[in-house]
């Protein structure tokens, strides 16, 4: 007998209203100390989140590099 497996890929795409709360760190907040609560979401729920747009990364110069690509 022969089992197989399915795997799904769904992606989901979460717009944060940034332009509504200017001064709330919103990056920080899903990642938490050393990325723990990032982690911790990620057991919990068995996905795979990722955090892109601008101020997603530290190095303002790497942000800049980047998006000339």
């Amino acid at each position: 007998m022969r089992l197989c497996t399915l795997l799904t890929k769904k992606l989901l795409r979460l717009d944060l209203p940034v332009a509504s709360y200017p001064n709330f760190n919103f990056v920080g907040k899903l990642l938490g100390p050393s990325g723990n609560t990032l982690t911790r979401i990620e057991a919990l729920s068995g996905c795979r989140l990722f955090i892109k747009g601008r101020d997603s990364m530290k190095d303002r110069n790497k942000v800049q590099l980047i998006s000339k690509f």
